[in-house]
């Protein structure tokens, strides 16, 4: 069978960890041309430049945002930030001689805009730390081909949890599967203390109906990207001059991604900081939040049979599900996908020879006319053939018998038909009995599969 969308999108090994300066471990999935998923790529987010004409260079960059930081190795100390027209650099923090104590400069917020005042007396402009722009794709389009935006701001309190919302409700109340891209920034302070950090972040929603026992499941939280800046200011100096700059941790914030039940079963962050280690006091850091989220609209393969890969086993002899009418069946490690396969070797040659088969339900089907694609895969020796008994019908449709005679495995496919008489129950079934001059039947048998096609 084709690998199943679902668990594309909701399974991954990660884990929140600390992660290299250029993390490659984590992927995001865009729905491109001719309904092809491909991998979207990261934003090159620059921290540090070698020289100054390599700093100015940056003004011609599309990937640059207002409020960015950004240090020089020529200009040891300085610490500058891009201004709200995104042509200037601002020379946040300069490295000087100690002078004369002065007043710690008084500063304004306007939403999640900053001013200080200047050591003159005036202020000096707004500064919109906002996020940078979204991720660009593979053929360098614009990240809004990807989906649609969710912005949102609030405060992420220290050494104490809370729900951020991340998406919006046509999201979190709407079935079906979901790619989402998260970009954080962060910035804060505390008397002569000052914080900035960005993190990129990705996971997978699945979002099922209001009957359903499974409503926002969410893949694990990837980290594509952080980076962060802690500077204590020495007011000694005046003006102010930074007395330590030092990266920002990805330890030094958590974000989880979890469902709320507080709110209605929706996916949202979890998050806190634990900063107020390294300046004594508790302090909130302010966050600007961007969500791009992306639905999934891909025709999924339906598979309406369980364990249909004989990866679950009540003991040695009898897979979960399946029933069988002989007991000449057992578990074996030969498989196609998967740890184990269903073994089955007996003597039986008359017409009919033995049945594994399963009951599967199709409410979709009832009343509507539907056709049914099946397969096995299978290796070995003996006959083989499929039978379905078709939802409102009372017997099996079979499709022709097989010799199988090798040990590669080969696949078999049967399709049917039903018309739109009205029922949901059907059943699946494998036959199998002893090729014409061998003397037992010894087949393994995986990766099972009943695909509807319901008809307009």
């Amino acid at each position: 069978m084709p690998e199943v969308w679902s668990d594309l999108v909701l399974k991954g090994d990660v884990s929140l960890k600390q992660t290299p300066e250029t993390a490659t471990h984590s992927h995001i999935l865009v729905l491109g041309p001719n309904n092809k998923v491909r991998k979207a790529e990261r934003p090159k987010v620059m921290k540090v430049f070698d020289t100054l004409a390599e700093l100015n260079a940056y003004l011609n960059d599309p990937n640059r945002y207002a409020g960015q930081l950004a240090t020089c190795k020529e200009a040891e100390g300085d610490v500058f930030i891009l201004n709200n027209t995104k042509d200037e650099w601002v020379l946040a923090a300069q490295q000087g001689e100690p002078g004369p104590k002065g007043d710690k400069p008084d500063h304004n917020w306007s939403n999640t805009s900053l001013q200080f005042e200047k050591p003159d007396g005036s202020w000096g402009s707004y500064v919109d730390l906002q996020g940078p722009p979204g991720v660009p794709g593979q053929d360098g389009q614009d990240f809004s081909a990807f989906g649609t935006t969710y912005r949102d701001n609030g405060l992420l309190p220290s050494s104490m949890s809370r729900y951020v919302k991340i998406l919006p409700d046509s999201v979190t109340k709407n079935p079906g599967f979901y790619t989402v891209n998260i970009v954080m920034q962060l910035t804060g302070f505390i008397g002569n203390h000052y914080f900035t950090a960005m993190r990129v972040m990705d996971f997978s929603l699945y979002v099922g109906p209001e009957e359903s026992d499974y409503v926002n499941v969410p893949s694990d939280l990837k980290v594509s990207h952080h980076s962060g800046v802690y500077v204590l200011l020495n007011t000694n100096t005046s003006p102010y001059t930074p007395q330590v700059t030092q990266p920002l941790n990805d330890t030094n914030i958590t974000l989880n991604i979890q469902t709320n039940p507080g709110e209605e079963g929706k996916t949202m962050l979890v998050g806190s900081h634990n900063l107020n280690q390294i300046t004594g006091e508790h302090f909130e850091l302010r966050y600007k939040l961007q969500s791009q989220y992306h639905s999934m609209k891909i025709d999924l393969l339906t598979n309406l049979l369980i364990n249909a890969y004989f990866q679950n086993w009540i003991n040695q002899s009898t897979p979960e599900i399946w029933t069988a009418d002989h007991n000449q069946q057992e578990r074996s490690t030969e498989s196609l996908e998967g740890e184990y396969s269903l073994r089955i070797n007996h003597g039986f040659a008359y017409t009919g020879g033995r049945t594994d088969e399963q009951a599967f339900t199709d409410h979709n089907a009832s009343g509507v006319p539907t056709q049914y694609i099946a397969e096995i895969w299978v290796k070995g020796w003996g006959d083989v053939r499929i039978g379905i008994q078709r939802p409102g019908y009372s017997v099996h449709d079979y499709g022709p018998w097989h010799s199988i005679m090798s040990q590669n495995w080969t696949k078999i496919t049967f399709t049917t038909s039903k018309d739109n008489r009205l029922g949901s129950e059907g059943n699946f079934r494998i036959q199998h009995q002893r090729m014409s001059g061998l003397n037992d039947t010894d087949l393994r048998i995986d990766a099972t599969g009943v695909e509807p096609s319901y008809q307009t």
